[in-house]
């Protein structure tokens, strides 16, 4: 598992330690602080999913620190990891990211391959009406 997967393996269970605060109650309380973090619905699925890791440092010291504090409440036998574990983590999935490893980053936007013109190759076209022959089948 890459380093962004670890991170979100990790996270998911900090959360479900933390009593699973909703993304609304973790973006409330981060817009609250000085000066306020934004923590966005899409940066927060992406980031428990597995498919990122947060880019600011600070808004990821914060989640954890957050996230650890409510742990320590709703469930006093959950050990988190230190917050170095996490900004080590965090660093190694962004170090992968850049170097086209591992799953970080949200994936690059698809770009339709040119179509093809029907009956290019002599096989048969599909259209809305059926089957229709190629132009290479059309006897003149």
């Amino acid at each position: 598992m890459d380093a962004t997967g670890r991170y979100a393996a990790a996270l998911r269970a900090l959360h479900q330690a933390a009593g699973a605060p909703t993304w609304a109650m973790i973006q409330r309380q981060a817009t609250v602080q000085r000066p306020p973090l934004k923590v966005s619905a899409a940066s927060w699925s992406d980031w428990r999913n597995g498919r990122n890791v947060p880019s600011n440092q600070k808004v990821a010291e914060w989640l954890i620190a957050f996230l650890r504090g409510r742990a320590r409440q709703k469930s006093p036998g959950y050990v988190a990891p230190p917050a170095a574990w996490w900004e080590e983590l965090r660093r190694r999935a962004l170090a992968e990211r850049r170097q086209g490893r591992g799953r970080g980053g949200r994936p690059p936007t698809a770009h339709p391959a040119a179509p093809t013109p029907p009956g290019a190759g002599g096989e048969m076209v599909r259209c809305w009406v059926g089957v229709v022959p190629s132009m290479d089948a059309v006897v003149p």
